[in-house]
């Protein structure tokens, strides 16, 4: 009698920009194809980007089938629409926080993200291109943002893509990732990350380690690449993700992802 190998289920997660996404912002017929395909064979599927839930929702939905996302860098969890993980900047310190940074440089572009609406001091055009925001004056600390539960604060760069945040407050008190080659700094409430929020979810879900495989391409993905059993550097990623990262696949704009899963999963 032939004895049929049984794979684990094992747990899927896939950044969004120049991951999955092409530069375009698109998902090929291919791709497509393979995370369907993975659900089919009864793997779990989650989005793990920095972007917020309306980002997720416009670019995805009705296109393929995932059942988490992770969003804000994993400032927030969702199992389909259904938040299941919040972990918000304490509303004092998003304040003292916004204005330290405007302290810097009297022009620094600053924006929050606080129930999935971005507050900003000015237009965000130039970093993020049309997008829907609303602008207000952060040195109100009386603004509802401050008592929602800002989730994620993003400023322009300092510099190059080695530096972050040179204050020291910040650093000591959240998480802060760059991404954009160093003109996007991103803060989240300390210990935030993906693989944190991956972890929620394998816990949920019963996966080890061993059984999540992840792929990305930026600093802010560089956790969940070297922390779990299979992480994908996609052939675009940054040099700090490419040298930490055991397994490669081509371009975002090449189906990277579809490749790999094809020739290993599918």
């Amino acid at each position: 009698m032939k004895i049929l190998s049984v794979i684990p289920r094992k747990l899927f997660a896939f950044d969004l920009d120049g991951t999955l996404l092409r530069r375009d912002k698109t998902l090929s017929n291919r791709t497509i194809r393979a995370i369907n395909q993975l659900v089919e064979k009864g793997h779990l599927v989650s989005i793990a980007t920095a972007r917020p839930p309306r980002d997720v929702a416009s670019l995805l939905t009705d296109v393929i089938t995932y059942h988490y996302c992770i969003c804000y860098n994993g400032a927030e969890v969702y199992k389909g629409r259904t938040r299941i993980a919040q972990y918000a900047i304490r509303p004092d310190l998003a304040y003292s926080l916004v204005q330290e940074l405007a302290k810097i440089r009297h022009d620094l572009f600053i924006g929050v993200e606080s129930d999935d609406t971005f507050h900003v001091n000015r237009s965000p055009a130039h970093l993020f291109g049309e997008v829907p925001y609303q602008q207000i004056a952060f040195s109100d600390q009386q603004h509802p943002v401050f008592s929602r539960g800002i989730t994620k604060i993003i400023h322009e760069g300092l510099g190059t893509s080695s530096e972050t945040v040179t204050l020291q407050s910040i650093q000591d008190a959240c998480s802060v990732t760059h991404t954009d080659n160093g003109a996007i700094v991103q803060i989240m409430a300390q210990g935030v990350n993906k693989w944190a929020a991956l972890q929620t979810i394998s816990l949920r879900e019963n996966v080890t380690t061993q059984d999540i495989v992840a792929f990305g391409d930026d600093h802010n993905d560089l956790a969940m690449l070297t922390s779990c059993g299979m992480g994908v550097a996609m052939a675009n990623a940054t040099v700090s993700v490419l040298a930490a990262s055991v397994f490669r696949t081509s371009s975002n704009d090449d189906e990277g992802v579809a490749l790999f899963l094809e020739k290993n999963f599918l």
